[in-house]
């Protein structure tokens, strides 16, 4: 598929990926902070607004940077998935799903609130679906870990293993660091400790992050995509309501 077909494609889901995920956050948060929003950006379409140009701008960069230099390092960005691809990507998204889950139950429970479970919404399956199985597959995968190996070929000259998984390690970390302003927003309560929110943002989405990254190492980036996407479909209409 040509890539200027591609980056559009990309666009156009980040358009709707990222109005839809600022929907859902705008749900989940408090009314006094949904209206200091509505406040400062003079209405909440206008905050949907931006959320959408922001994920597009970004995903646009990240895509056009991360197929020019994802065939020189040897990764796989085409939109085809083997079957041995797509049952890589099963396991992958059962045991992501299954750790997340049951460690928020049985390890991290104490420290949620209450609004950290909230009710099924099929707005947050979708969205999440969307924004995390595709766009921040872009994002993080496509963009900054493509890069990152491409970066260490440049260093040393020839391709080895560490390189991929050191960009895996890494845009993993970066991953989960990026979940850690909504873990703020919406997890964390004034006043309180909010240590062990931040090591279960690092902890779980970092695992997420590496097994997501491995697959697209070896198996393409839809295999990452695939995962990704149903890793949530796993938690919030298997896990969640099995194990609560």
């Amino acid at each position: 598929m040509n890539n200027t077909i591609r980056v559009g494609g990309y666009a156009v889901v980040a358009l709707v990926a990222g109005a839809l995920i600022g929907a859902y956050q705008l749900e989940l948060m408090p009314d006094a902070q949904r209206t200091m929003l509505r406040t400062q950006a003079g209405s909440l379409t206008a905050v949907l607004v931006v959320a959408a140009l922001q994920t597009a701008i970004l995903t646009v960069l990240c895509s056009l940077l991360g197929l020019r230099l994802a065939p020189r390092v040897a990764l796989d960005t085409s939109v085809r998935i083997a079957p041995s691809a797509a049952w890589a990507a099963l396991v992958t998204a059962t045991v992501v799903a299954v750790v997340i889950v049951a460690s928020d139950i049985w390890l991290f429970a104490p420290y949620l609130p209450a609004t950290a479970a909230p009710a099924f919404s099929w707005l947050g399956l979708v969205s999440s679906m969307l924004y995390g199985g595709i766009i921040e597959e872009v994002l993080m995968r496509l963009g900054v870990m493509t890069l990152l190996v491409w970066g260490l070929w440049r260093i040393r000259g020839a391709l080895a293993p560490w390189m991929y998984i050191v960009a895996i390690g890494m845009s993993a970390l970066l991953f989960a660091a990026g979940h850690l302003p909504i873990t703020f927003q919406l997890l964390c309560q004034p006043g309180a400790d909010c240590t062990p929110l931040v090591v279960r943002a690092l902890v779980l989405n970092g695992i997420g992050g590496v097994g997501f990254g491995y697959l697209y190492w070896r198996h393409g980036l839809s295999a990452a995509m695939l995962a990704h996407m149903l890793t949530h479909v796993l938690m919030q209409l298997v896990l969640r309501p099995l194990l609560a």
